[in-house]
């Protein structure tokens, strides 16, 4: 009995399929394949990674002595790179403060959030949570020449009460790019 070999290379896999003149000997296999094809405007990153921590730091309860007092903000930038020309907004998703629906959530602490501001203000802080119906106010244009760019922005703490209790003070933000 002879038997002939074909060797296929496809997406860097080798696959041996022996070919026999006997039917009976022969063998039936499926290949799965899977992936997804995204219609992302940009490739983004915080400071240079995917996923990054802004660090804000320590601070005692002394610091948010009355509502709306904030500690040093912290700076990090939005780096968008691949991108086609234009105009781009940046949402930030995440669990809002009960009290200033403008400061994202903290896990332990009581009486303080997280705001996120572009770099040119504390007063200019970004809206969370919005959608296609709401506009962001962290936008950035790409030139024509360009294929990508920078978001500077500035994340602090800043108290929602007169009485700041002491905890983990942490938040998660999803962000998410559109081409306008």
């Amino acid at each position: 009995m002879k038997k002939l070999m074909n060797f296929f290379v496809s997406s860097g896999i080798i696959f041996l399929i022996s070919h026999s003149s006997n039917a009976a000997n022969s063998s039936i296999g499926n290949i799965v394949f899977k992936g997804k094809i995204l219609n992302a405007a940009c490739n983004i990153s915080i400071d240079g990674k995917v996923d990054s921590e802004v660090k804000l730091g320590q601070w005692p309860t002394s610091t948010f002595k009355m509502v709306g007092d904030t500690s040093i903000p912290q700076p990090f930038n939005i780096v968008v790179t691949d991108c086609l020309p234009g105009s781009f907004s940046f949402n930030f998703t995440g669990l809002s403060d009960s009290i200033n629906s403008n400061l994202l959530q903290v896990s332990g602490a009581k009486g303080v959030g997280i705001a996120i501001a572009n770099a040119d203000s504390l007063t200019n802080v970004v809206k969370i949570n919005t959608n296609t119906g709401m506009q962001s106010n962290a936008l950035l244009t790409i030139a024509d020449n360009a294929t990508g760019g920078t978001l500077p922005l500035q994340a602090y703490y800043q108290s929602t009460l007169e009485q700041v209790e002491a905890g983990e003070a942490n938040a998660t933000v999803r962000v998410t790019v559109q081409q306008k």
